[in-house]
């Protein structure tokens, strides 16, 4: 897993969110991997892999602040699936970081005519 280039890695982990595969030892290695790599992650992968690891109930407190701080950064780069899916991941977790949420809320606001019903 070190050695897939970014996409790859997305997904991978997106793929075994779909099967709701859990192997502890797995797991491990995949928080490995992303937390090598989610500084290279655009919007899109940083929303896809929290909602990864939210439906498979994988918690990694650590690669979930990274997500978060670069989530914060890269804020106006979200499209409104993507911040509904990180919101989502977030809340599903319990993994709660005020400045993300606040800055996906303020992101929110601007997107909001774009949003569809299911992002909402």
């Amino acid at each position: 897993l070190p050695h897939f280039p970014v996409q790859e890695l997305v997904n991978t982990v997106w793929a075994i969110a779909r099967l709701s595969y859990q192997h502890p030892g797995f797991q491990s290695a995949v928080c490995l991997a992303v937390s090598q790599k989610v500084a290279q992650y655009r919007a899109r992968d940083l929303a896809n892999t929290a909602w990864s690891f939210a439906r498979v109930k994988c918690v990694h407190l650590p690669l979930l602040k990274t997500i978060s701080s670069c989530a914060v950064a890269q804020s106006h780069a979200f499209l409104p699936q993507e911040l509904s899916n990180l919101a989502w991941a977030f809340a599903t977790l319990q993994f709660s970081d005020l400045t993300a949420m606040d800055v996906i809320s303020v992101e929110a606001l601007k997107k909001l005519q774009d949003f569809a019903v299911q992002h909402l």
